[in-house]
């Protein structure tokens, strides 16, 4: 499957070409002409890798970056930054905001590849280690120590339900799946923890990346129940109410 690479850049002709190089290096380019535009895409489409330019009109590259940092489904989306800004207060604020390289205008084709295939393939690793950490829970006896009767989570179904509810969230077309880290962090909450154990884990800094995980989380099981989990600790209990314990 094509990696998709969503381009954010407001001069048509710059954007063009990188969709030309892109599309000829076999990968899926999506072009955005502004922020928000942009942003509405990247939540949709959940590209592989952003490319963004920084000075833009009505809202510039940054603050599509912190925008993209604090929706659940696109934080841990690979963050490029193309610009001509050189100044290193410049590079310091996109780093600080969540970004992940900085190249500057004008750059070789082959230095904009690296950048992306480096990405990818940290991208990829945190992949892996979300599924080990999901294998491992998923056998974990904690998740199912505190249920009676021989009562087990219907861990498949619930995974599907939440991606249906989630597709219907953010209003897509394609159908939609929960991340490896989306799984990772419910199923930790499935066994009576904090899923900061999940951002500890994965070497991120843990309260941060353990509300972003749960933000999203809460708003589709919230849409699955029609009840509003105050924290963590509530979601079992909305679970279980709605069926999805099984023997």
């Amino acid at each position: 499957m094509k990696k998709k690479i969503l381009v954010i850049e407001d001069e048509k002709l710059s954007r063009n070409n990188l969709i030309k190089i892109l599309r000829a290096e076999a990968f899926e380019p999506i072009g955005a002409e502004n922020g928000a535009t942009a942003i509405q895409l990247a939540i949709e489409q959940e590209p592989d890798v952003i490319i963004c330019d920084i000075m833009m009109p009505e809202m510039d590259g940054y603050e599509v970056l912190k925008v993209l940092r604090q929706e659940p489904s696109t934080l841990m989306i690979p963050f490029i930054f193309l610009t001509a800004k050189t100044e290193r207060a410049d590079m310091r604020q996109g780093m600080n905001l969540g970004a992940d390289d900085y190249l500057t205008k004008p750059f070789e084709i082959d230095e904009l590849l690296e950048a992306i295939a480096t990405r990818l393939k940290r991208q990829e690793l945190l992949e892996k280690h979300a599924q080990v950490l999901i294998e491992q829970l998923q056998q974990s006896p904690d998740i199912n120590t505190n249920l009676a009767d021989n009562l087990a989570w219907d861990i498949e179904k619930l995974y599907s339900d939440l991606a249906e509810v989630k597709q219907k969230q953010k209003n897509a077309q394609r159908q939609m799946r929960l991340t490896q880290l989306e799984k990772a962090c419910l199923l930790e909450i499935l066994s009576g923890h904090s899923p900061s154990f999940i951002a500890s884990q994965l070497n991120r800094q843990p309260n941060g990346l353990a509300v972003d995980l749960s933000r999203g989380l809460y708003r589709y099981i919230e849409g699955l129940t029609g009840q509003k989990p105050k924290n963590w600790r509530d979601i079992p209990l909305l679970l279980s109410q709605k069926g999805y314990l099984t023997r």
